[in-house]
């Protein structure tokens, strides 16, 4: 992944700033302090201060006021939509796996339920009705054979989306492998991010993308046009998976992902940077 390169002089002059940082939970919070104490051109915007005009400013919360239109700005959290809401938001535009907010719609042997609201794998029963199947605080899907897993970040800022990076997803703890957004998979991998992101407005998002084995394709909801058939075509290169097989599906986007990852952080520090105005 190529970033622009700096020089002392605008590393020290251009500063990216964490805004209304109270809005957030703690854990979070304290992860930014962290950062902004590792590098020069991070730091928190206290209440009296002002930035300057080539400064950015990442402000948290603004739910309810759509997309930033002043320059240089980010907005995190500014929507949220569980994710039944979401599921529904996104059907044709990119493809999704179908969700169902009833149990009985779904063959019980072979289903997966999620906390409408739930982080990571939270409250999550495989192959099981939760206790708390009538109260509505689960979606239900069908439980598919996902072979390989992407995470892409992206945010708005300055009129149009840009994408800071794409991973590839490994492990038990997950592990995160960076992929060229350059390249015909990558490029694949974040148009599809965007257009997540851009149907939800999102300021900013992390997309989860799996590829799915074509055995489950009547579980899963196409998107309108090719997005999905040239998503596994060239995916199927990236992770030496068989392209007959499998198709791209969004599995969730994140509308506060937390980028704990100090190399994910730094990608979006460099991207933010190398497309202010």
């Amino acid at each position: 992944m190529r970033y622009r390169e700096f020089t002392r002089e605008q590393v020290l002059s251009e500063t990216v700033y964490f805004k209304n940082t109270d809005r957030i939970p703690s854990r979070f919070a304290a992860n930014l302090r962290r950062l902004a104490r590792a590098l020069p051109n991070v730091d928190i915007l206290e209440p009296q201060q002002t930035p300057e005009s080539d400064d950015v400013v990442i402000s948290f919360g603004n739910r309810g006021q759509g997309l930033p239109t002043a320059a240089n700005t980010i907005y995190i959290g500014n929507a949220y939509y569980p994710k039944d809401k979401q599921s529904n938001m996104l059907k044709g535009v990119v493809p999704t796996i179908k969700t169902y907010t009833d149990h009985t719609q779904l063959d019980t042997r072979r289903m997966i339920a999620k906390l409408r609201q739930g982080e990571r794998q939270r409250g999550q029963y495989i192959n099981q009705i939760p206790p708390e199947a009538a109260s509505g605080d689960y979606i239900y899907q069908p439980l598919v054979d996902i072979k390989d897993e992407f995470r892409v970040v992206c945010y708005y800022m300055n009129g149009s989306y840009h994408v800071s990076g794409i991973y590839h997803k490994s492990g038990s703890n997950v592990s995160f492998r960076s992929i060229d957004t350059q390249s015909s998979a990558g490029a694949v991998l974040a148009d599809t991010a965007v257009k997540a992101a851009q149907r939800l407005g999102y300021g900013w998002a992390g997309c989860d993308i799996a590829l799915v084995s074509n055995q489950n394709r009547d579980d899963i909801n196409e998107a309108i046009g090719k997005l999905a058939s040239a998503g596994a075509k060239l995916l199927g290169k990236l992770a030496s998976i068989n392209t007959q097989d499998n198709t791209a599906v969004v599995l969730e986007v994140n509308s506060f992902p937390s980028v704990t990852n100090p190399a994910i952080l730094q990608d979006l520090i460099d991207s933010i940077l190398s497309n202010k105005v």
